[in-house]
């Protein structure tokens, strides 16, 4: 328990720090016109993540983790981000 309880924290605080790296990215390569458009599309494609996530967890583990299916959980997030890629190529 506590082992799961240290690496959720350590997740979570790593995670944070990834945070920054595309608004500093974003804003060193973008002009000065686009710089406020691009971090609000940054924003707002984490913060769908995060929704897309949380209901594809509580969809694939239904009441529990026992009787749920985990490893589609895990799987799941693998078919948004090819979607993002695909994307992102077309968008190139």
């Amino acid at each position: 328990m506590y082992s799961f309880a240290i690496a959720r924290f350590l997740a979570g605080f790593s995670f944070s720090f990834m945070l920054s790296i595309p608004s500093t990215i974003a804003a060193e390569i973008t002009t000065i016109k686009l710089r406020g458009r691009i971090q609000l599309l940054i924003n707002i494609v984490l913060t769908f993540g995060r929704v897309l996530v949380a209901g594809s967890t509580f969809y694939f583990l239904n009441k529990d983790i026992k009787s749920g299916n985990w490893k589609m959980m895990i799987i799941s997030p693998i078919v948004f981000n090819i979607i993002s890629a695909i994307g992102i190529l077309v968008l190139m």
